[in-house]
């Protein structure tokens, strides 16, 4: 499959699997990890679209804050 043709959920997913070595069947799976591994989504996302910080960070998120 041409990668340029995917979405980019699809792209995403692709990352996925090559990268982090995680694997997910549908939408909801990916849903259910994002919200139960917050650090390593958001690491991920950060990754997926090469986030550039300002300076290095020792956490992508605050574990234990409530919104």
């Amino acid at each position: 499959m041409d990668i340029n043709n995917l979405s980019n959920y699809q792209k995403y997913m692709q990352f996925l699997r090559d990268e982090a070595q995680l694997s997910f069947s549908n939408y909801q799976e990916l849903h259910n990890w994002s919200v139960t591994q917050q650090s390593l989504f958001w690491e991920s996302i950060t990754q997926f679209f090469s986030i550039q910080f300002d300076k290095p960070y020792s956490s992508v998120v605050n574990e234990g804050v409530t919104w």
